[in-house]
């Protein structure tokens, strides 16, 4: 999977895995944070300290391998996002045009 992506992002297609190692990190570091319903906090105003930032990283990563890398990145991914999902609250007048964890509510 490393490989996959160190040749996906030498080719141009995502990022690398240092980028996929921060991105997880602080997707982590967002749902460690205690409370039933997590909201977005001043740190999000910084593209690096956003858990949907990351989760976009994520995806544009497993969108650019192989399938047998991006069920790898998946099977580390989905629980943490699936986790995102139930500990934030779906905001209706967000576009319905964006990808899921953009539409979901983000207080700063």
């Amino acid at each position: 999977m490393l490989r996959q992506i160190t040749e996906a992002a030498q080719a141009g297609r995502c990022q690398d895995v240092e980028s996929m190692a921060s991105a997880i990190a602080t997707l982590k570091r967002f749902l460690r944070r205690s409370g039933a319903v997590l909201t977005l906090d001043q740190d999000a105003d910084c593209p690096c300290c956003d858990p949907r930032t990351a989760i976009d990283t994520l995806h544009r990563i497993a969108m650019a391998v192989p399938p047998t890398g991006r069920r790898e990145i998946q099977a580390i991914v989905d629980p943490l996002a699936e986790r995102y999902r139930a500990r934030t609250l779906h905001d209706p007048s967000s576009p319905q045009d964006s990808p899921w964890w953009w539409r979901r509510i983000a207080d700063r």
